[in-house]
């Protein structure tokens, strides 16, 4: 059986299963994102300040089977908020992903995404990779456009936490600006992607 959706938005999924005497059924919620056709346009910025309806209406975070994810704070590079994801309770080879919903990118020559972020390590030899990435191709392959790694360029601090990280100043936070000139990422449905593993 083939199900389609006319219109964008979030799915509910029921599954049943039966034999003849007994059924059970499954109900996800959320469980389908049907996305627009052609993007937002380009030229916006995303601060994460409004309410977690808002953030998750415009991104969605792989669900990993476990407590942590990524989730809104109250702490932000002169803001109000940002997305956290607890990098001390986690631990080690936990894989998640924020995506974001699509961008129309093909009137411009040259995208620039600018970001800011926090990390601290919280052991020494601590090698937790972020990648930030593009797909134009709903997501089936990735681009990946800069690598920042535990041990060097990912660290906002020197010292190595045993608590919750949570910057208290300016100075605690690093900021980068990638341009993506690729003309084959410059299309009208482009998903970015920031993916947190270890290596």
């Amino acid at each position: 059986m083939a199900v389609s959706y006319s219109a964008p938005g979030f799915y509910d999924v029921l599954l049943k299963a039966s034999n003849g005497l007994d059924t059970v059924e499954l109900l996800l919620i959320d469980y389908i994102q049907v996305l627009p056709i052609t993007g937002l346009a380009s030229g916006i910025s995303e601060g994460f300040e409004d309410d977690s309806t808002g953030i998750w209406s415009r991104w969605r975070k792989r669900d990993v089977g476990q407590v942590y994810n990524w989730e809104q704070t109250n702490t932000g590079f002169n803001s109000d908020h940002a997305i956290f994801y607890d990098n001390l309770g986690a631990g080690e080879q936990q894989v998640v992903e924020l995506v974001s919903g699509p961008y129309d990118f093909s009137a411009v020559n040259t995208l620039a995404i600018r970001f800011d972020w926090a990390y601290a390590q919280v052991r020494s030899n601590d090698n937790c990779i972020l990648r930030v990435q593009l797909s134009a191709d709903c997501g089936e392959t990735w681009s990946t456009r800069r690598v920042y790694n535990g041990l060097n360029s990912l660290p906002t601090i020197n010292d190595t936490l045993t608590s919750l990280f949570e910057p208290i100043d300016e100075s605690e936070w690093k900021s980068d600006t990638i341009l993506v000139t690729t003309s084959t990422l410059l299309t009208d449905n482009v998903l970015l992607g920031g993916y947190r593993d270890w290596k």
